[in-house]
């Protein structure tokens, strides 16, 4: 049953494809709608830590419960989820991954692969220090979370788009859309790193 509702849930997205060009949506409708085309051609849904070039700009399954049997029913490559044994390897994870994020400026293939591997370690990460703060603490800390995951799920599929695009007249303006997700994207992550380095200054762990 759960190799059916995501096969299901893959289709609904691809049919949504169809309906209009990213940047003729607002901005959570364009992401929510996500990519169906590519020169290669696209996967109809990927894991998140799936960093292969046709997942750039995809439906990503980020349910937990899903099982390799699950992947495998409903056609999405499997492969094994980033995880994190402490806070202090969670922060540390974080805090390497930001030169790689600030690095994040043309989009391009590369920089789509990048993000690819990035978010899931951020997500993990991000999980495993929020279940280390008090209530109050974790709130603030999941709000800035969830606004950069937003940014780098949003860059993700605007490279996509850019990528995918087959008309020359639409070009120009899928690049400028891409460029504009990236700088958000940084941004909302240099405003999570020093939330984390707030938690986290002094060596604390």
């Amino acid at each position: 049953m759960r190799a059916l509702l995501l096969a299901a849930a893959a289709c609904a997205h691809a049919n949504a494809m169809r309906v209009a060009p990213a940047r003729a949506l607002p901005r959570r409708a364009a992401l929510a709608v996500g990519l169906a085309t590519f020169a290669a051609p696209a996967r109809a849904a990927c894991l998140p830590a799936d960093v292969s070039t046709e997942c750039i700009g995809v439906y990503k399954e980020r349910a937990l419960d899903i099982t390799k049997q699950d992947a495998t029913a409903a056609g999405i490559r499997w492969v094994e989820r980033p995880a994190f044994r402490s806070a202090r390897e969670a922060v540390s994870a974080l805090r390497d991954a930001s030169g790689i994020v600030a690095g994040w400026r043309t989009s391009c293939v590369d920089v789509g692969k990048s993000i690819l591997a990035v978010r899931p370690r951020v997500d993990a990460a991000c999980a495993v220090i929020a279940a280390a703060q008090d209530d109050a603490t974790a709130r603030l800390f999941t709000a800035a979370v969830d606004r950069a995951l937003y940014s780098i799920d949003a860059a993700d599929v605007a490279i996509g788009y850019e990528l995918r695009e087959t008309d020359a007249r639409d070009a120009f303006g899928r690049a400028a859309d891409a460029d504009n997700a990236l700088a958000q994207a940084r941004a909302d992550y240099a405003t999570l790193l020093r939330f984390v380095d707030t938690l986290y200054s002094g060596g604390r762990s």
